[in-house]
């Protein structure tokens, strides 16, 4: 099991499979898309808000998800210019509620920017987020049934997602990282009714210490105060005993930290200091609980083809589980499934290097 989850994380790096969506992927398009700011412009708020936008997901660490003192201080400058430009618009009251990085007494500038707006399909996640905060279920589920009717996440999101959920085992706590692995998984959960005896903690919003305390108290987790960067590694180590597991999106430096303890169950990493029969159970639910409509399927939506090269993981051991109980038709379609989605992610490759090693 050791060499398995070395080859995993040695993968991890060298193909950058990680799906981290939010911190990368979307960084680099608004690189080369964004707009440059003008005040002179016909819709100089607009073009602000996005500038905030496309600052601030410069700033914040994909390692750490945090964004500094200096950083922050320019991000605040953006938000008293939108501010000076118009108090009243649903730029300013967006923008400002985001800058307060989800605090709770901020919601009166997002209901603001809703009332302005309303029915605006950005502003779900963020009224979902809030009511996780506050522990206000019936609006979580409504906001969740909205954003799941706007069409707005990819059915391939959907799909990765509820295979997540159906990667671990009941009642566990799965850490997850941004937006495309979190509000989905949510969406699955209150709108499909997949897998509602997980607890899904995202890193972002562990960041309010009230809240963390909270979901470590109902979940029976000990408590700590660590940062961010390092909830996932100081939780799986102080609670050895309890179904804690961790997204494939997640940073692949937390993986390093905790790999001699680490068994891919999916599309999910298993914590425990115990030995874990992970080879079977990848298999099992493969062939069993995961829903794979999507996945076969030609895919063309960017985001989708980044966050389905996790699939390559699981299906690189169930390829060689295949090879192992002498299954060649299966072993073969397997292998064609991995170099589709290699294919399909521009990593056909370093992947068909792997496969003849």
């Amino acid at each position: 099991m050791r060499t398995l989850i070395s080859i995993i994380t040695i993968m991890l790096f060298q193909l950058t499979f990680i799906g981290q969506v939010d911190e990368v992927n979307k960084k680099e398009v608004k690189k080369s898309s964004l707009p440059t700011y003008s005040s002179t412009s016909d819709s100089p708020s607009s073009d602000l808000m996005n500038f905030y936008f496309f600052k601030r997901e410069q700033s914040i660490s994909k390692f750490s998800k945090e964004i500094n003192e200096k950083e922050q201080t320019e991000l605040d400058s953006i938000v008293i210019e939108l501010k000076n430009q118009n108090p009243n618009s649903y730029e300013y009251h967006y923008v400002n509620y985001v800058n307060s990085n989800y605090d709770i007494n901020a919601f009166n500038e997002l209901e603001k920017a809703n009332e302005i707006s309303p029915n605006n399909v950005e502003l779900y996640d963020k009224f979902i987020a809030h009511y996780e905060l506050t522990n206000n279920s019936n609006k979580k589920k409504a906001y969740c049934k909205q954003l799941y009717e706007s069409n707005i996440i990819p059915e391939g999101i959907l799909e990765y997602n509820g295979n997540v959920l159906n990667s671990l085992e009941p009642n566990a706590i799965l850490f997850t990282n941004g937006s495309d692995d979190t509000y989905p998984a949510w969406v699955q959960q209150e709108v499909k009714n997949v897998r509602e005896d997980v607890t899904i903690l995202n890193l972002d919003l562990l960041s309010n210490q009230q809240y963390r305390e909270k979901k470590f108290t109902q979940n029976g987790l000990i408590k700590t105060k660590v940062p961010v960067s390092d909830i996932i590694y100081q939780t799986s180590v102080n609670n050895p005993n309890q179904p804690i597991y961790i997204g494939l999106t997640v940073n692949p430096n937390v993986l390093l930290k905790l790999k001699d303890h680490l068994y891919l169950t999916g599309l999910a990493f298993k914590y425990s200091t115990k030995d874990y029969n992970n080879v079977a159970e990848t298999v099992s639910r493969w062939e069993h609980l995961f829903t794979q409509n999507e996945l076969m399927k030609p895919v063309t939506n960017p985001t989708v083809k980044q966050i389905n090269l996790n699939y390559i993981l699981p299906l690189i051991i169930i390829r060689d589980y295949y090879i192992n109980t002498d299954q060649p038709e299966k072993k073969e379609e397997t292998e064609e499934l991995i170099l589709k989605i290699a294919k399909e992610g521009n990593k056909e490759k370093q992947v068909q290097k792997y496969l003849k090693n």
